[in-house]
């Protein structure tokens, strides 16, 4: 077993889709892997992707705060 964290960072907002990456250190914090997701932002009830910044503007101010 080894012990290691993970420090997040959103990189990337469109209204349709975020990008986050992942620094995985151990626990001597030395950087052991770096990871990046890409994601839409879906509707829940059909999937459909959809626009977050029409959808909830205020939760699309604040995530762009986090860039």
């Amino acid at each position: 077993n080894q012990e290691i964290y993970i420090k997040t960072k959103l990189i990337e907002l469109t209204p349709a889709t975020f990008t986050v990456e992942y620094n995985i250190y151990d626990k001597d914090e030395e950087l052991i892997n770096i990871g990046v997701t890409k994601l839409v932002w879906a509707d829940a009830k059909n999937f459909k992707i959809t626009n977050l910044k029409r959808r909830n503007f205020e939760m699309y101010k604040k995530l762009e705060q986090l860039l």
